[in-house]
C-alpha cells in the first residue's frame, strides 16, 4: 500500500486589529497579499460605504437588507463605513473564513489593509 504525503492545511492569515482611541473607528492589518471582506446586515438593514485606496469615488454605498450581504476583494486598502449597529464584517481567506469585526457603534470606520 502507497501512502501519498498529506499536507495540512495553510495557515489562515494573521490579523491585527488596531481599534482608536476615539471608538469610532478601527484598523485591521491581514498579512495576506489579497483577502476578501464580507459585508453583511444582521437583523436589521444598515448603509454601507466602501472606498477603495486607488479610487477617488466610493466603489459601494447602499443600504443592505437584514439577511443580505455583499463581497469586496481587498489586495492594498479597502475603508468600509458602516451606519447601523446591524453592521458586521467577516473576512475570508478564499472559501476559509479566518476573521470578523462587529463595530461598537455607528456610524463606524474600519480600514483593512493587505499587509502581505
Amino acid at each position: 500500500v502507497h501512502h501519498h504525503a498529506t499536507t495540512g492545511p495553510a495557515a489562515l492569515p494573521k490579523v491585527d486589529i488596531v481599534e482608536h482611541p476615539s471608538a469610532e473607528a478601527a484598523t485591521i492589518n491581514v498579512h495576506a497579499t489579497s483577502f476578501t471582506v464580507e459585508l453583511a446586515a444582521v437583523k436589521a438593514s444598515s448603509w454601507f460605504q466602501v472606498t477603495d485606496s486607488s479610487q477617488a469615488t466610493p466603489v459601494f454605498q447602499q443600504v443592505l437588507a437584514a439577511g443580505q450581504t455583499k463581497n469586496f476583494t481587498v489586495t492594498h486598502s479597502l475603508t468600509v463605513e458602516t451606519g447601523s449597529g446591524a453592521a458586521r464584517t467577516y473576512m475570508f481567506d478564499g472559501s476559509k473564513p479566518f476573521g470578523y469585526y462587529i463595530p461598537r457603534k455607528a456610524p463606524f470606520t474600519i480600514t483593512f489593509n493587505a499587509v502581505g
